[in-house]
């Protein structure tokens, strides 16, 4: 139950499970309130598959779970911009309205580039209409 309208749906972080612990465990994670889940790297790693994805999706959706929120990653360089960029896309297939992203850490390069980067992951974000949380 959501108490303030104007709050996101209480989401809960499943970082610990691999997207089949998800589909066993999305009715007791609803059944304790929940209204939606956040999805990270070690889900959405084994989702690339399209019969595997649609288990997860529906699973969730059996459950009356939504998918809150994506983890795409941390962006630190092009290639690991890319990656993030390609996990947006996925958040936005799987109907998420939020992505968080980490900012590079400070040892990787300037604030500049980091700005830079988390902008470009902001400006793919927004072509698929999610709004971009950093973490």
């Amino acid at each position: 139950m959501t108490i303030n309208p104007w709050l996101a749906p209480l989401c809960v972080g499943t970082q610990l499970c691999g997207a089949a612990e998800v589909v066993e465990i999305a009715p007791a994670l609803a059944a304790a309130g929940y209204e939606a889940l956040e999805l990270h790297p070690l889900q959405l790693s084994s989702i690339g598959d399209r019969a595997y994805r649609q288990r997860l999706v529906d699973a969730i959706a059996a459950a009356g779970l939504k998918i809150g929120c994506v983890f795409v990653g941390v962006a630190s360089d092009a290639p690991s911009t890319a990656l993030v960029s390609a996990r947006c896309e996925m958040a936005a297939f799987l109907g998420a309205k939020t992505v968080f992203l980490v900012p590079a850490s400070r040892k990787s390069g300037t604030f500049e580039e980091m700005a830079a980067q988390v902008r470009e992951v902001c400006r793919r974000a927004g072509e698929f209409g999610l709004e971009v949380a950093v973490h």
